[in-house]
C-alpha cells in the first residue's frame, strides 16, 4: 500500500506544481500553500501516530493528501515505540481476560455436566428404588413389555427427555375410555404438528388397571 500512496503523492504534487507555474505565468492570483498545507497537515496531525511522530503524520497528510490520511490510518504500529509497547500491552491485557473467561466457562461447563450427571443418577436410582431395579434398567433402556406398570414407562421416558437420554418419548395426551364397566386409558407420545396445524403423535400405549396391554407406532 505504502508504494501506491507515494505513488499518489507524487502525482499531486506534481498536478499541484504544474497548476502552480501555469497560474503564475498568466499572472493570475497564486495558491496558498499555507492553506494547502493546513487543510491536510491539520487531520493528519491529530490522528493516531502509532508511534511514527506526528511530524511523520503531517508529512503524509501534506504529501499524500487523502491517500496519506488513509496510509497513517491504516498502518501498523511502529515497533520498539512507547505506543507500540502500549498496544502490546494492551493485547495481552485483552487476551488474558479472555482466557479467564474462556477459563471460567469451561469450568462452569464442567460444574453444570457433573451436576447434570448427579440429576441422572439420582433419578435413576429412585426410579430403581421404586419400581425394582431390573424393570427400571429395562425401561431406561427403552423396553416397554405387556402387564408393565404404566407409571414406570411413564416415569423412565420422562427422565430420559429431561436429561437428553436418546430414545425418550415426550408425554402428549391422555384419552379415557370404559369397556364393560372396566375403565381403560390410552396414552399418545411425541406429539408434532401436522398440515393441518394440529396436533399428531407418533406412538401409542394402552393400558388397563394401570398396567399396558399393547402399543403402537402411530
Amino acid at each position: 500500500m505504502r508504494k501506491g500512496v507515494i505513488f499518489w503523492g507524487v502525482i499531486s504534487w506534481v498536478s499541484f506544481i504544474a497548476a502552480f507555474f501555469e497560474t503564475a505565468s498568466t499572472g493570475r492570483e497564486l495558491p496558498s500553500f499555507v492553506v494547502f498545507f493546513a487543510w491536510f497537515a491539520l487531520p493528519a496531525f491529530f490522528m493516531n501516530d502509532k508511534g511514527h511522530g506526528k511530524i511523520n503524520n503531517i508529512f503524509w497528510g501534506v504529501f499524500a493528501n487523502i491517500a496519506g490520511w488513509a496510509h497513517v490510518a491504516t498502518r501498523d504500529y511502529k515497533k520498539g515505540s512507547k505506543a507500540y509497547k502500549q498496544k502490546q500491552k494492551e493485547l495481552a491485557d485483552i487476551k488474558r481476560r479472555q482466557a479467564q473467561i474462556e477459563a471460567k466457562q469451561k469450568a462452569a461447563s464442567r460444574r453444570a455436566e457433573i451436576a447434570r450427571k448427579k440429576q441422572i443418577t439420582d433419578a435413576t436410582l429412585s426410579l430403581k428404588n421404586k419400581y425394582g431395579n431390573e424393570d427400571a434398567t429395562k425401561a431406561l433402556a427403552g423396553k416397554i413389555w405387556v402387564n408393565m406398570p404404566f407409571n414406570l414407562f411413564h416415569d423412565a421416558h420422562k427422565l430420559m427427555i429431561e436429561n437428553g437420554i436418546p430414545n425418550g418419548r415426550k408425554f402428549g395426551k391422555k384419552f379415557e375410555n370404559v369397556v364393560n364397566g372396566e375403565e381403560r386409558h390410552k396414552y399418545r407420545f411425541d406429539p408434532y404438528e401436522n398440515r393441518q396445524g394440529k396436533t399428531s403423535y407418533n406412538y401409542e400405549v394402552d393400558t388397563k388397571a394401570g398396567l399396558i396391554t399393547g402399543w403402537k407406532e402411530l
